[in-house]
């Protein structure tokens, strides 16, 4: 069994130990040992739904190499995504879906990026999120040299009113375990201030008695109880209390102002979180936050899962709540959603900040190449390592 297995990984330039339990393998090589699989039952069609989205971009690029070398072998792969950049680079074909029906079949060599957006949300999205202006506002949230031991260390910055911060950085740079220590309060070692006061917390529940509101990376398995309604998912944390009774007719008017204000498709507040399209569901949680009444927002991952049109809703959404003086920080492995959205960005390497750039400053090859820890020779591409 252990010889067949290698012979397989062998055929794919896969390297991997046959040997090793599954439960020990990275989220790239678990996708690597899928389309082995494949290739030993002789399957001639894989269907292959969302599988960079949470690879680093090296992990990527060797799942893209797999997946050519099934293609010299004339297996067909129908790769679903809403990274448009990985369908311009991987793809022979493509067709767009909108609101559950064909729109568009084209090959790749006919299109880019700018013309698949349009086709997927029916127009045009060259749009622009200014940065509001942050002369003289104060420190909100401020963190000095905050660790977790084996997951980051030595993390510093200040938060100021309507100021959104960005941290990036490649899968695995420490940046993911940041926002749930911050919330639940397990830091090993720094400090943390909000408005110039040291604060200790240690659950959640205290990081809202603080005002602070937060957004999972990972919806699913720690933001929506996806059997309950809009109404009570927006008010799970926080319910609208009037005599010791939750004040079920007010969270009613409130939601049905959330849904109207941040265009969530559904038919009513009612309407049961389970139903709803992935960018609607992320939109659930931005209202849970508006019910907060918070003043500083962590917002993990904020348009994982969600098409381009969402996105694009939900970027305009977070702008508005800088306008209005949140204080908000933004972890994402999307390097052009940082560069988009953020005032400063912090780009994440081996569990320590190496770059800190400013929104006029920053590019996404400088962050790239900060993440990566080496500067690309564009003549050549070819990386030049430096640390």
């Amino acid at each position: 069994m252990f010889t067949e297995a290698q012979e397989c990984m062998d055929a794919l330039n896969i390297d991997i130990d046959v040997r090793k339990t599954m439960k020990t393998l990275s989220t790239a090589e678990v996708e690597m040992i899928s389309l082995a699989r494949a290739l030993r039952n002789k399957s001639k069609l894989i269907l292959m739904d969302e599988p960079t989205a949470s690879l680093s971009y090296g992990e990527i690029e060797k799942l893209f190499k797999v997946m050519r070398q099934l293609q010299q072998q004339e297996v067909t792969i129908i790769f679903i995504t809403h990274k448009l950049e990985e369908v311009i680079t991987i793809a022979n074909r493509v067709s767009v879906l909108r609101d559950g029906c064909l729109v568009h079949t084209d090959l790749v060599k006919n299109v880019n990026e700018e013309k698949l957006t349009a086709m997927m949300i029916g127009k045009t999205t060259k749009k622009v999120f200014p940065l509001r202006s942050l002369e003289r506002s104060n420190v909100i949230f401020e963190v000095k040299n905050l660790g977790k031991k084996n997951e980051f260390s030595r993390l510093s910055f200040q938060l100021h009113q309507g100021e959104i911060i960005g941290i990036g950085g490649l899968v695995g740079s420490g940046k993911e375990k940041i926002a749930r220590t911050i919330i639940e309060g397990n830091q090993d070692e720094g400090e943390i201030f909000i408005k110039g006061k040291k604060v200790t917390l240690h659950s959640p529940n205290e990081a809202r008695h603080y005002n602070i509101g937060y957004v999972p990376a990972d919806r699913h398995l720690y933001g929506l109880i996806k059997l309950l309604s809009i109404r009570e998912n927006t008010f799970l944390s926080t319910p609208l209390i009037q005599y010791g009774f939750i004040h079920v007719k007010r969270e009613r008017e409130l939601v049905s102002d959330y849904i109207n204000l941040l265009n969530i498709k559904a038919w009513g507040e009612s309407q049961l979180v389970r139903d709803l399209s992935g960018g609607n569901q992320q939109k659930v949680l931005l209202a849970r936050l508006l019910a907060s009444s918070g003043e500083i927002f962590i917002l993990e991952e904020p348009t994982r899962g969600v098409d381009v049109g969402a996105k694009s809703e939900i970027y305009q959404i977070i702008q508005n709540f800088s306008q209005q003086d949140k204080a908000i920080l933004i972890i994402s492995s999307e390097t052009d959603e940082l560069l988009l959205l953020c005032h400063k960005i912090l780009v994440m390497r081996e569990c320590q900040v190496e770059g800190v750039f400013d929104h006029e400053n920053a590019s996404k090859d400088l962050i790239i190449e900060t993440a990566l820890g080496v500067r690309i020779n564009h003549e050549l591409g070819e990386p030049i390592t430096h640390g």
